[in-house]
Order: structure tokens, then sequence, then C-alpha cells
């Protein structure tokens, strides 16, 4: 039996016909689509991250980094059936990966929030206290919160990204938000 060749260096992975070009795989459409996807949400993806480290600068990085990786698995983020939770799921894994290697304390910048634009009717003051009362939370229930509330996720994509059952991100949810109103009320007053 002949192995199968298709003489032009194409094959079929996921549905999608991929060609062999330079020795890399490649597929017509592909690119472009999850390009203009990461270069929709890297906005999206910045503020994300900048309320998941309280950091411009770390959050920018952060974003980049997750954005350069999903790029290297651009077949699995087209492949994906929700782009954002699996997105969301890179950014948490690089955000991990970069707090373990992390061996030089790091000292918190100033708030930074005016570089980075607010949501419509928030106010500057308002931003601040909710940024602070973050810090108050674990990673994992300000990953839960940043995802519900900033990026509207559902239970479901909230669980896709943190790799749980959608009841168990509604329990870290449910948490997160009686911490966080603590946390509020003890800020003002």
């Amino acid at each position: 039996m002949r192995p199968h060749c298709n003489g032009g260096g194409a094959r079929r992975v996921h549905g999608v016909m991929q060609s062999n070009v330079g020795g890399a795989l490649t597929s017509p459409g592909l690119d472009e689509d999850v390009g203009d996807y990461l270069s929709r949400r890297l906005e999206w993806m910045t503020r994300c991250a900048y309320l998941l480290t309280r950091d411009a600068d770390a959050a920018r990085d952060l974003a980049q980094d997750a954005g350069l990786r999903a790029w290297a698995a651009r077949d699995r983020v087209a492949a994906a059936t929700d782009r954002d939770a699996y997105v969301a799921r890179i950014m948490l894994n690089v955000l991990r990966s970069q707090h373990r290697r992390r061996t030089v304390p790091v000292v918190d910048a100033p708030a930074g929030l005016d570089s980075l634009p607010l949501p419509t009717g928030a106010s500057a003051e308002d931003a601040v206290t909710v940024v602070a009362a973050l810090e108050d939370l674990s990673q994992r229930q300000r990953a839960a919160v940043v995802l519900r509330f900033w990026s509207d996720f559902t239970d479901q994509q909230i669980a896709d990204a943190l790799g749980c059952r959608p009841g168990t991100a509604r329990s870290l949810l449910s948490r997160s938000m009686k911490k966080l109103r603590l946390s509020l009320e003890d800020q003002d007053g």
C-alpha cells in the first residue's frame, strides 16, 4: 500500500485545508481571521489584564504575551467554540506562569488609570476604589469577578477560563462578591 500523497503538500487538519509552504503549515484565511480577532480584542485583553495585575505596564505585557501565545496556537483559537474564554484561559495561564517565575519583589507603581480609558459612566474615583478592593481577593477570585463583570462572561465561559465546572465558578463568584462587598463597605466607612 502506498502512503497517501497529494503532491501539493496540503493536508486537512481539524476540517481546515492547510498547505505546507516553506516548511510551515498555513491555512488560507486562518491567519487573517485570528489576527483580526486578536486585534479587535487587544483593548479588552489589556483592560482585563489591568484588573488582574493592578499595574498598567504589567497589564500591557500580560495582554501582549497572551496575544503572542494565542497567535502561536491560532489553529486552536480558530477552532475554539468560545474564543474569548479560550484567550482568557491563555491570559490566566500566562499570569500564573509569570507569578511563579517572579524572583524580584515588584514595587507597585502609581495607579496609572489615566493611561487606560475608563468604562462609560465610571469615575476615576470609583475605579480606584474598586481596584483597591480587588486587591483583597485571591488571584482566582479576582479573575472570576473580572471575567463576569468586566467581560460579561457567562458561568460556562468563566468555568472554561478557570478550568473548573460552572457550579464551582458560581460558588467562587458568590464568595468573591461577598468578600468584595465587605471590603467596599469597610472603605466607605
